[in-house]
């Protein structure tokens, strides 16, 4: 069966035609990096999945990487498991129940990671969406003065979350490794400050890039279903997650791409 890609509004694609338990032959390789680069987000629909099935359709994407919490480059975002290690060696992430805010992962580390894998073992019926925001158009529109003030500025973020409270400054335009794009590396939920700028003027700025980046026409929001599996740009993309009632399981396998 020929492999389609099928746009999603208003950013990411559908690809249809593709059984991932397979192995992906070179033209499909190519293939699913060029809409990874046109559409920054990848879904594929019911996938009957093992974690070295998900590993290898990563390794389409880039060089899987272990940094921080994620032994042998996976972990679990969970509500099933308690953080840390389980009795099957996998890594719960803490934060894997609750709303969680428009971010980059990892941008508080060296090097922020260049793609994210998930795939949907069990959801809740309601709620849990993950929503994404295309930084690349919200880039484009940021006012002129503002553009200018920030050009050559860094920005700190730091992790609550994470082991030793990383952090790390970055230019806060960050040129895309594989575009050259300049982006707009603004992350509300782990945002601390603008380098050389009053407090106050970093926090208005802050409320600047995320009313831009929560603009609703720039968001794709994903419904999840059993065996889903999302992959996308995180240095195109911005995620968050709506909450979702505790009561119900909600477990996804990640990988991360270096």
């Amino acid at each position: 069966m020929k492999v389609t890609i099928k746009p999603l509004e208003p950013v990411g694609a559908e690809v249809v035609g593709l059984d991932l338990a397979e192995e992906i032959s070179e033209d499909d390789k190519r293939t699913l990096r060029n809409a990874w680069d046109d559409h920054a987000l990848l879904l594929f629909r019911d996938q009957e999945l093992t974690p070295a099935d998900l590993k290898r359709i990563a390794s389409v994407f880039g060089t899987i990487s272990d940094q921080g919490e994620a032994p042998g480059g996976m972990n679990l975002v969970s509500n099933v498991y308690k953080p840390g290690m389980n009795e099957k060696g996998e890594h719960t992430l803490r934060g894997g129940d609750g709303e969680l805010h428009m971010h980059f992962d990892h941008c508080f580390q060296e090097h922020p990671l260049k793609g994210i894998l998930l795939y949907s073992v069990e959801v809740p019926p309601e709620g849990g969406d993950t929503i994404f925001s295309d930084v690349r158009i919200a880039t484009k529109r940021l006012p002129s003065d503002v553009r200018a003030r920030i050009d050559d500025k860094l920005i700190r973020h730091k992790s609550y979350l994470r082991t030793g409270e990383p952090e790390w400054n970055h230019p806060i335009m960050y040129e895309h490794p594989r575009t050259r794009q300049r982006i707009l590396f603004f992350s509300k939920l782990q945002a601390r400050e603008i380098l050389g700028l009053p407090e106050g003027e970093s926090k208005a700025l802050f409320e600047t890039f995320t009313s831009i980046i929560e603009s609703d026409d720039i968001i794709y929001r994903h419904r999840w279903k059993p065996r889903d599996v999302v992959v996308w740009d995180n240095l195109a993309l911005q995620h968050a997650r709506e909450t979702f009632d505790s009561k119900y399981r909600r477990h996804l396998q990640r990988v991360q791409i270096g």
